[in-house]
């Protein structure tokens, strides 16, 4: 193991030349192989671990859910503020910034880089949750790509730049988070829920982040410094790999529905100008697949909605989509994995399905 590690350590020598010495014998930073293993169990759970639950009961996880979401809050709220006051402390310049031109605050920039990296490992308990909760829908191949690759790119981002213009995309990075995972730990308790508006902000801040964050850099590639250009060409390519799935998400998750309710279209080649109350329409709309997950197709519906046996009579069309649309943002269902009466009961409480159309 040790020849292979030395091996390795050559070819990313000759490949990147050589390391930060700032942040040898820092933790997991002097060897590549356990983050390399570290990624490749998180890539076999999630292979497994959905065939392992398959026919297990869901874990609720909700008090260590609160917990786990809540921890990420205030460690990425951290890493916020503290990646700012060390920019703002070392007079960093936004269209380019070395890797060694600001002392003190470059080390203090870092040290909290490196929890950024850290946290990265602790993200994959992300996965780990919805496995446990069966919620195998929401393990999309965006999520897999963004998490697995993460962790291992800013490995490398640590040892070879681990400072300087590679504070921009974790600072939005972590701002970003701090909405995400305060949402995640709230929506644990079903009484905030209602409560909970910049949920769908979310994406698209991720989105503005990506966006933002290819700017910052293309200004480094513009107008260069001492930072190494063949980073900043990598870090453009994978914001726009991420913006291309990103958008799909989003696409898919958050304006198809809202195009109905607002323009009473979809987004097919068939405009549905109105609904006769039992009339079966078809269009894209999010289908719960007999395994329990989501799923996108076109589909014919109709006011009735079929639920653990017994047709439930809704009002409308209209308020049968929202109903769908109110489950792909909550994915209530009960121990089965099944959209149950008492599920659909309580949907008929939310405030989404009262909503205007407007």
């Amino acid at each position: 193991m040790e020849h292979f590690d030395a091996s390795l350590s050559t070819y990313f020598k000759a490949l990147l030349g050589p390391r930060d010495t700032r942040v040898k014998g820092w933790f997991l930073l002097d060897n590549y192989i356990p983050t390399f293993v570290c990624s490749v169990i998180y890539l076999l759970i999630v292979w497994l671990g959905p065939k392992y639950m398959k026919n297990k009961q869901p874990f609720s996880c909700r008090g260590i859910l609160v917990v786990y979401n809540l921890g990420l809050t205030l460690l990425s709220l951290y890493m916020f503020c503290e990646l700012v006051t060390g920019v703002w402390q070392g007079s960093y310049n936004f269209f380019c910034q070395g890797t060694r031109n600001a002392g003190e605050s470059d080390m203090k920039i870092i040290h909290v880089l490196w929890w950024y990296y850290f946290s990265k490992l602790i993200e994959f308990m992300d996965t780990f949750f919805f496995i446990l909760r069966k919620n195998n829908h929401q393990i999309t191949v965006l999520h897999v790509y963004h998490h697995a690759t993460m962790f291992n790119i800013w490995w490398f981002v640590m040892n070879w730049v681990p400072c300087g213009h590679s504070y921009f995309g974790a600072t939005l990075n972590s701002f970003i988070h701090v909405l995400m995972y305060s949402y995640y730990g709230l929506s644990s308790v079903p009484s905030m829920r209602p409560y909970l508006w910049w949920k769908k902000y979310i994406t698209q801040g991720q989105l503005v982040q990506f966006v933002l964050t290819i700017i910052q850099t293309s200004c480094g590639v513009i107008w260069p410094c001492s930072f190494p250009l063949g980073w900043l060409y990598f870090q453009i390519a994978y914001m726009i790999s991420l913006i291309a799935l990103f958008t799909n998400f989003y696409i898919k998750v958050n304006l198809i529905v809202h195009w109905h309710l607002k323009f009473g279209v979809f987004p097919t080649k068939t405009l549905i100008p109105s609904f006769n109350k039992n009339m079966w329409s078809p269009f894209w709309v999010p289908v719960l697949c007999s395994n329990g997950d989501w799923s996108w197709g076109v589909a014919k519906i109709c006011s009735r909605f079929w639920a653990r046996g017994s047709w439930i009579q809704m009002e409308s069309t209209e308020l049968f989509i929202k109903m769908l649309y109110c489950l792909s943002l909550t994915s209530v269902r009960d121990r089965r994995g099944d959209i149950s009466i008492r599920s659909l009961s309580l949907l008929s409480r939310m405030s989404c399905l009262n909503e205007s159309s407007e």
